[in-house]
Parts: C-alpha cells; sequence; structure tokens
C-alpha cells in the first residue's frame, strides 16, 4: 500500500481530504532524436514521464505545456497517441498550453489535450511539413573533386546532394511529404472536430497565427496559462504537480542520460550533442524571428505600409550598371519604346539570345515589328510595369524585368519577366540591376513581401532566386499551360524583415573593392544565414563521406 493511501487513514483533515491535484508534464525543444544539450521530444525519453504523470495519486487531470517549434512526425504521432490512450486508461482529462510556441509538431503535441489554451501572443499553429537538403554538384567541379558513388538499387542514391536533381526523385519525396501532411491534416480534424472555424486551404497551409488569432480560427479553445485555469476548474487550493523525467539535476541541466546509460557513451556523444545544441537554436531563432514579425503585422494598417505614397503601380525605373537608379514615371508612345531596337538585337541576334524566351510568357517574336508592338501593349499596362536594363557607361539596353501582380493593399508584388543578353547573365551589372529592384520595393515604398516565381524546370531561375536570398516556399504542381506546355510553378519570396540582412550582404558584395581590375568577384555573395545553415551539414568533409542518401524519415519535420 502507497505511503499516501496510509496517511489518508490519519485523522488529520489535510491527509484524510487532499486538495485536488493536478499532474504538470513540460513538453519543451524540438521533437526527435537531435542530440543537443536539450534533449529532444521521444516517446522511449517521456515514455515513463507519462506514465508517472496519468498515475499520481489523487489526480483530477493532466495538464501539458507545450514549447516546442516542431521536429519529426513520427515522434509527434508516437507521444500524442500515447497520451490518449493513457487517458483513455486512466480516464483523466488532460489540459494542453502553448506558452512561446507550439508550431507545426508542436502543435500536434498540443492536440493531444482535450482543451487547448494558448497566451495571446503564443505562436500557434503551422500545420505542414517541409524536408530541406543541399545541393552541391557545382561545387564539386570548382573544388576539382571528383564523384564516386556505388549504389546497388535504382534510387538508392535519390537526392544526392552532389548530384542533380531528378524531377522523379523530388516527385516522389513530394509524394512522401504529402502523405505525412495528410497523417497531420486528419489527426487535427479528429482532435477539432466541429471547432474549426475556417477553411481547410487556410488552416493546413503551414501559416502560423498568435493565440488571439488562433482562438478565432478555432485552433485552441481558450486563452489562458495552466495556473489560472486550472484554478478556475478545480480552485484555488489545486496543487500542479511537476513531473520530472527522473533524472538528477545535474544530468538534466547537461543533457547527460540517466545513470543507467554508461558514461563513456555519454562522453563519445559530447560533440555531436553540441552540434545539435547549435541545430537547435537555429531552428528556435527561425520560428523566434518569424513569429516577431507575425505579431508585428498584425498591428500594422494597410494605409501605414507604404508611407502615404498612395500609388496603384510603382514608377518607371531606368537601370544603370554603375549602382545608381534613376526613377521617373514611365512616358507612353514612342518613347515607351526608344529601346526596342536594342532590345529586340539582344534578345534575338542568335539562337543563344533567343535562348532567354524559352521559359518566358512571350516567345520569340518572327520580326522586330512583332517585338515592338508586344513592348507598346507592355508599356500601356498598369501591371505589369515593364523596366529596360541599359548599361550606364554605353547606354545600350541589355535586358528587361517587371514588377508584376502589384498589391499594394496587402504590400505584396513579384519581380518577374526577367531576362538579360547573354553578355550581361551572371555578371555584377545583373545582380546589382535586380538589387536596385528590391530597394525600391523595400526601401522607397515600404513593400512587406517580393515574390519570385518561375517555372520550376528553369534551373537558372531558381540558382538566381536562391542565390538573392529568395526563400523556397514549395511548388504549385499544374499550374499554368504556357506556350501549350504544362508548367509546374516554383514560388520564392523575400520578406520584408529578411531584407536588412541580404542589403547589407549586398552592399558589401557590390563593393568596388570586392572587384579585381578583371572584374572578377574577390569572394562570392554569401549571407550570415547561409553560413548558418552550413553548420547544419557539420563540416565540409563529413558531407563529403556521408553521402548515401540525403533525405531520410529523419530530416522530414513536421
Amino acid at each position: 500500500m502507497r505511503l499516501r493511501s496510509l496517511l489518508k487513514k490519519l485523522p488529520i483533515e489535510r491527509f484524510r481530504n487532499p486538495p485536488p491535484a493536478v499532474a504538470v508534464v513540460v513538453l519543451s525543444g524540438i521533437i526527435g532524436r537531435v542530440g543537443g544539450l536539450q534533449r529532444g521530444l521521444t516517446m522511449r525519453g517521456l515514455a515513463w514521464t507519462l506514465q508517472r504523470a496519468f498515475d499520481l495519486d489523487d489526480a483530477k487531470a493532466v495538464a501539458l505545456v507545450v514549447d516546442s517549434p516542431g521536429g519529426s512526425p513520427v515522434q509527434s504521432a508516437l507521444i500524442a497517441r500515447r497520451i490518449r490512450a493513457l487517458a483513455a486508461e486512466k480516464k483523466l482529462p488532460v489540459y494542453a498550453f502553448a506558452e512561446d510556441v507550439a508550431a507545426s509538431g508542436g502543435y500536434w503535441l498540443l492536440t493531444a489535450g482535450d482543451e487547448l489554451y494558448a497566451d495571446e501572443s503564443s505562436i500557434v499553429g503551422s500545420i505542414g511539413v517541409v524536408a530541406g537538403s543541399f545541393g552541391f554538384p557545382q561545387a564539386l567541379q570548382r573544388l576539382g573533386v571528383e564523384r564516386r558513388l556505388y549504389t546497388a538499387g535504382t534510387h538508392k542514391a535519390a537526392l544526392d546532394p552532389f548530384s542533380p536533381e531528378k524531377p522523379e526523385e523530388v516527385q516522389h519525396l513530394r509524394s512522401i511529404l504529402d502523405d505525412t501532411h495528410e497523417t497531420f491534416r486528419r489527426h487535427v480534424r479528429e482532435r477539432r472536430a466541429g471547432k474549426l472555424k475556417t477553411d481547410e486551404d487556410v488552416l493546413f497551409s503551414g501559416r502560423f497565427w498568435t493565440g488571439r488569432a488562433a482562438l478565432d480560427l478555432g485552433l485552441i479553445d481558450g486563452l489562458g496559462d495552466v495556473r489560472t485555469v486550472m484554478r478556475a476548474r478545480f480552485g484555488d487550493k489545486v496543487r500542479l504537480r511537476l513531473i520530472g523525467d527522473g533524472r538528477r539535476w545535474w544530468r538534466r541541466r547537461l543533457g547527460l542520460p540517466g545513470a543507467g546509460m554508461r558514461a563513456g557513451r555519454a562522453v563519445h556523444e559530447l560533440p555531436e550533442r553540441l552540434l545539435g545544441a547549435l541545430e537547435e537554436r537555429l531552428m528556435w531563432e527561425q520560428i523566434r524571428a518569424l513569429s516577431a514579425s507575425s505579431a508585428d503585422s498584425e498591428r500594422l494598417r494597410p494605409e501605414s505600409l507604404f508611407r502615404g505614397t498612395g500609388r496603384s503601380c510603382l514608377p518607371g525605373l531606368v537601370l544603370s550598371a554603375a549602382g545608381r537608379a534613376r526613377w521617373r514615371k514611365r512616358t507612353a508612345g514612342a518613347r515607351s519604346t526608344a529601346h526596342a531596337a536594342e532590345l529586340y538585337t539582344a534578345s534575338h541576334a542568335d539562337e543563344r539570345a533567343r535562348a532567354v524566351w524559352t521559359y518566358l510568357w512571350s516567345a520569340p517574336f518572327p520580326d522586330e515589328a512583332a517585338f515592338v508592338t508586344w513592348l507598346r501593349e507592355g508599356a500601356a499596362a498598369a501591371d505589369p510595369v515593364f523596366y529596360t536594363i541599359r548599361d550606364r557607361a554605353s547606354g545600350r539596353a541589355s535586358g528587361m524585368a517587371a514588377f508584376m501582380r502589384i498589391a499594394p493593399k496587402d504590400g505584396v508584388l513579384e519581380i518577374g519577366h526577367i531576362w538579360f543578353a547573354p553578355a550581361r547573365q551572371r555578371t555584377r551589372a545583373a545582380t546589382e540591376a535586380l538589387v536596385l529592384m528590391l530597394r525600391h520595393a523595400f526601401d522607397d515604398l515600404g513593400y512587406r513581401r517580393v515574390e519570385w516565381k518561375c517555372n520550376a524546370l528553369n534551373a537558372p531561375s531558381r540558382r538566381a532566386a536562391r542565390r538573392l536570398g529568395f526563400r523556397f516556399e514549395g511548388i504549385f504542381f499544374r499550374h499554368m499551360i504556357i506556350k501549350g506546355r504544362n508548367r509546374d510553378t516554383a514560388w520564392y519570396a523575400m520578406l520584408a524583415e529578411e531584407w536588412p540582412e541580404r542589403r547589407a550582404a549586398f552592399d558589401g558584395w557590390l563593393a568596388a573593392a570586392n572587384f579585381d581590375a578583371e572584374g572578377r568577384q574577390r569572394r562570392p555573395l554569401v549571407r550570415a544565414s547561409d553560413w548558418r545553415m552550413l553548420t547544419r551539414w557539420r563540416l565540409w568533409a563529413a558531407a563529403f563521406v556521408a553521402a548515401s542518401g540525403s533525405v531520410n524519415a529523419g530530416d522530414i519535420a513536421a
């Protein structure tokens, strides 16, 4: 017989009628085995803690305190399933509370509760699945490294980071992500049946919200913290019993395993744990930065976004290769086609020049007259707004670009219809022209988001988007039919809060000191965020030897 049962037999009111108790389990950190100094949340690591919580004497309920940006969908499902099984077995209600973040896999855990709560400023949602990797095929060529890979099995080396992507392998990965996403969606539907208050296309898009917005969408049941809600539910004398994991305090602090595990193994894993801690820190910082911007955006008013410009479209721009832009309103008529002959020559001189039209909406034109007609129609439109890109020194036009799909009310526009003459491709001038357009969108007009979209098969455009710092947001399959062919559209975007870092990187790269007398760059355009992401690959040397397959179950995160 347990000591507590014996105490109830004593003639002491406190022992005979103890106040109600609530077992509190804290689910904090990345979900899955990350090897960090703060251990990741796994079913194996939490099994004993959850069992203790539901076995607590006199427990009236179990409270989950969730603070996680997500992680492994498998571990998320296993932990949530165990919680529900124990709740049914012990017939105890479960209350779940979001602290800073309950996003992605963290929201998966939150929905294990019968009632869900959050703070007004908590970040909730992100019902989506992501898989990430890097690609280094061109790096091998530049380093003079020969790739040798031997496999047994046609797809054993699928999505190898040192080999070019294959569409069928990407499609297979996409199907895995879709299956996992559907599992996530099904779990949310079951746990929030009859409570969701908007379309699933919005709720399951991967977007996240503050606690107050999540309440309006039906993702949670109320606002509040564990102490306030439990006192309101069970009375002011309720005892909140924090259930630990059974490790001594110094082992918990250092992220070391329990006493039953060999100390030698813990020491051996210490370097991996340190690297895992860095990886975990990056994941937390990413979600916190995005959550801060999300909270800020809810306080903004559309009329304040654009600094009182009141423009329905953007002014014309003549871009130069010397790093300066002269802004002026566009002129119609003959002046709008002043560079027509130069643009036609730059884009139709030979087969290499005509190749710039491969993925554009318009086809190569049969003659200059047809090209001029197309230019006149484009110049008369309010959206898109086309620009001629010309060299400041020679004055000759060498490319075009446009602001398009312009939505001032939402603070969103797209940079598109970009092409450069072969001589201007992959040059400092080409980069500079696009940077000037970004400056105008973010700095001059105060837009919140700039998009970049292209045919998913357009590898040069996708490389340019990544190089400029646009984030990949996914592919819209069978999105359009262009020139009689299907187009899967790759979506990229840059947000206003990301722009200052990108702008600083551009300023450093475009500086005259970064180029030698021949115009060759001294250092490449690499953002600070790129270096942070590279830490996830541990060391370059390790990446060269551990290339048996770049995507596995552990790389997919919810």
